[in-house]
């Protein structure tokens, strides 16, 4: 994941958008317990502490050879399967970030995978004919994995799904968080904490709340080295391990409902501000596709890294989740952010660029 946030500025009243969370305080949470009551469906499952490391768990359980992936996916999707001992095989995604589900049947007839994982991009979840695909898949005898990570709170579930996978550190101030859950359990035995990434990410939080308090650049920019070298330490040789409790006991503490609004309200603000705007190209032109609260906003764009750097001079950071071949920024829309801050955003987008 890529974001221009390395350019300082010492000018503290203006409000970062898309930057790392800060740490989170809440009062009375017994972070010392080991078991947090929580009814929230992604800690009713398995924990991991990283999604990654669940995706690796499935896959040494379904012990297959081929696993089919989006062509919009990340390395964090791929370096599991890979470690696991799959070949990876890419089918398309369309435009409007829907699988392209004639030619996904084509390949899956090709190479008969053992696994397909799928995303519902950004607040939209799968459509029928999606999911009629999937169901098909499995009926012949496929693993189908569906990763919420954009799409953390639908609750659509489908009885043809064996897995749903979801990281939920991208939608919180938390060090750590994932689950998977599925018709057969993952982890028999107890898993350890993965303390040097927690560690890293605690310290970088912490010094990105205190950088948002007294605008001390050193701060930011030491923030931003822990985030660095807690994100190689994720990128080397994958095990599970579970969600840390520092981060369970702030998940039970979340409104769920309040921040699934807000992030739908700052999309569709967005959305109405920049459908007409000259310099990107929104993934789609429907509204009504948006049927859950998605993590970013996504656009098309032909110049990317212009677009981060003048961006990021008004403190607003854009995000590159996939490749830069894709064309695909994104705009934070998280619960830190309101319509004021998503009109700053616009204001930028139709004034600056």
């Amino acid at each position: 994941m890529h974001c221009v946030q390395d350019i300082q500025h010492n000018n503290i009243g203006m409000k970062e958008i898309g930057s790392i969370f800060p740490a989170t305080n809440y009062p009375d949470t017994a972070c010392q317990h080991e078991k947090v009551d929580s009814s929230f469906f992604y800690l009713t499952g398995e924990t991991f502490s990283l999604c990654r490391e669940a995706l690796y768990v499935i896959a040494q359980k379904v012990c297959g050879k081929v696993a089919m992936v989006p062509s919009y996916t990340c390395d964090t999707v791929i370096q599991p399967l890979i470690q696991a001992g799959y070949s990876i095989i890419d089918y398309p995604i369309n435009k409007n970030l829907t699988i392209d589900t004639v030619r996904a049947m084509h390949i899956y007839r090709k190479c008969h995978a053992d696994i397909m994982v799928t995303h519902p991009y950004y607040g939209m979840d799968l459509a029928d004919e999606e999911n009629n695909m999937l169901e098909e898949l499995h009926d012949k005898g496929c693993t189908i994995i569906v990763d919420l990570t954009q799409c953390l709170f639908s609750q659509h579930r489908k009885s043809f799904v064996d897995y749903y996978v979801g990281s939920t550190r991208k939608w919180f101030a938390i060090p750590d968080g994932a689950f998977a859950i599925g018709n057969k359990k993952l982890c028999n035995t107890p898993l350890t904490y993965n303390t040097p990434i927690i560690e890293l990410q605690t310290a970088a939080m912490q010094l990105r709340d205190e950088y948002l308090h007294d605008g001390n650049a050193e701060k930011k920019t030491k923030s931003i080295k822990l985030s660095h070298e807690a994100e190689d330490l994720m990128n080397q040789t994958i095990s599970p391990h579970a969600m840390s409790i520092n981060s369970k006991a702030i998940l039970a503490n979340e409104n769920i409902d309040k921040i699934s609004k807000i992030r739908i309200s700052n999309y569709r603000y967005l959305y109405e501000g920049l459908k007409d705007a000259d310099c990107i190209e929104l993934v789609t032109n429907d509204l009504n596709r948006l049927t859950t609260a998605p993590l970013y906003f996504p656009f098309y764009t032909k110049d990317m890294i212009h677009m981060q750097n003048i961006l990021a001079k008004e403190h607003i950071y854009l995000r590159n989740i996939w490749t830069p071949k894709d064309n695909i920024l994104t705009i934070a829309i998280d619960q830190r952010y309101d319509l004021d801050d998503m009109q700053r955003v616009i204001d930028c987008f139709t004034q600056k660029l």
